[in-house]
């Protein structure tokens, strides 16, 4: 009579927890719990200083071609951008913010396809009513001989190389960036030879900043990569007065 009444015990016992605690009554079958984590990948961004704008140097009309070169930034004050062998100024600092990584999520780079970039520059004629100046005059150059934003250093500095660009301080990671059409610090800004020998003319879009590597690389770099950009325009002879105006416009893309 004992047994039974144990085991009339333990059944209610088992009864009540049914009731009571489903997922912890006895003789029950697991419950599983659903666990989520998003990581979102990081943004492509171009930084280009809001005081950008910039004035090539004041000329006469002439018999004769001349050479103009940027002379002027900012909204309504000057500052000095090309001078001689002068650093650049900050305004024309222009830096890529690479924080994206390979993954299957909205924004995600797609490894081998899209995880390089390239910062690519064009410009239209400069134009002034019904007078005008092909783009094929003006010509761009990235330097490395410039006043960086905040937070960035030169690395692989070595003159006229194609890797003379600006990291994030502190950054130790693969140093592959190519700036293009790159003068060495030591070229005169106010020389149209650099130029011209660079020979980026602003009529088709040139790549200035190139973190392409090829298919199967993983281009991204979780850092900062930056360049200063100078400007030479070529003003034909017997060319009429006047105020002649250009739109320079800086593209950033993926790319292999």
């Amino acid at each position: 009579m004992k047994k039974q009444t144990l085991v009339a015990g333990l059944g209610t016992l088992a009864l009540a927890a049914n009731v009571l605690l489903p997922s912890l009554a006895l003789g029950q079958g697991s419950d599983p719990q659903a666990a989520e984590q998003d990581i979102a990948c990081g943004s492509l961004t171009l930084n280009v200083n809001a005081d950008n704008d910039f004035q090539m140097t004041d000329l006469n009309v002439s018999t004769s071609a001349q050479d103009s070169f940027a002379a002027l930034t900012g909204s309504g004050f000057a500052v000095t951008y090309q001078s001689g062998t002068n650093a650049l100024p900050v305004e024309s600092f222009v830096s890529v913010d690479d924080a994206r990584t390979v993954g299957s999520g909205a924004g995600c780079a797609t490894d081998g396809t899209d995880e390089g970039w390239t910062l690519s520059a064009a410009a239209t004629d400069f134009v002034d009513g019904l007078n005008s100046i092909p783009n094929t005059n003006f010509y761009i150059a990235t330097s490395p001989n410039v006043t960086a934003a905040g937070g960035f250093t030169e690395y692989e500095v070595v003159d006229g190389d194609d890797e003379n660009v600006y990291y994030t301080t502190g950054y130790a990671g693969t140093q592959d960036v190519a700036a293009q059409y790159n003068l060495a610090s030591t070229t005169d800004l106010t020389t149209a030879t650099p130029f011209t020998t660079e020979n980026a003319s602003l009529d088709t879009a040139r790549n200035i900043l190139n973190n392409a590597t090829g298919a199967g690389t993983n281009d991204f770099k979780f850092t900062s990569v930056g360049t200063g950009l100078a400007y030479y325009l070529n003003v034909p002879a017997n060319q009429s007065g006047g105020t002649y105006s250009s739109t320079v416009t800086l593209t950033l893309a993926t790319a292999t």
